[in-house]
């Protein structure tokens, strides 16, 4: 597996309990909605494929875990920390699915005339206002404001969004 054929949809922030379940802080519940069962691990800088026995939602942004490869605490915490991500291609169709902007979470986001700007690291739609925040590939982030007037092309096969940003608009974030 390769990280062009993944997204990130989150980390292990700690273990929970002492049967090898783990507390996973997501952005993306694509997991809960695909007919899939593994989820991929980043683990000394590879892709490890682990299977998921079962889970249940704590709140909207936290889910308890439980791997079929961790059978104690001790396994569990070796997960602590590790980066989650999704494989691209068990992405199910939203046919019957309404549209949110986290949906955008994992794209790689472009500016029209700037070229590839990141990936989007999370999606802020608690008001009217929806803001993109970007992991640059130099580690760095930038905020984007997004607004549908802006987009010039969204690949959902391929997550990536093309935006026309107003100018200026990137100095605000130095």
């Amino acid at each position: 597996m390769d990280f062009n054929d993944v997204f990130k949809i989150g980390f292990i922030a700690r273990t929970h309990g002492t049967r090898g379940e783990v507390s996973m802080r997501f952005t993306d519940d694509v997991f809960d909605r695909a007919d899939t069962d593994f989820l991929f691990l980043k683990m000394d800088g590879l892709l490890v494929p682990f299977m998921m026995e079962s889970y249940r939602f704590k709140s909207s942004e936290t889910v308890i875990m439980k791997f079929r490869e961790c059978g104690s605490k001790d396994d569990a915490q070796r997960l602590q920390g590790a980066e989650v991500y999704f494989e691209k291609s068990e992405v199910v169709e939203r046919d019957e699915e309404p549209l949110t902007w986290k949906f955008l979470h994992g794209f790689l986001l472009y500016g029209e005339k700037e070229g590839l700007l990141g990936t989007v690291s999370r999606v802020d739609d608690s008001n009217q206002n929806i803001l993109l925040y970007v992991e640059r590939t130099d580690g760095g982030e930038l905020l984007v404001p997004l607004h549908p007037d802006f987009v010039v092309m969204m690949d959902e096969e391929n997550r990536s969004l093309t935006l026309r940003l107003p100018e200026g608009l990137l100095g605000i974030n130095e």
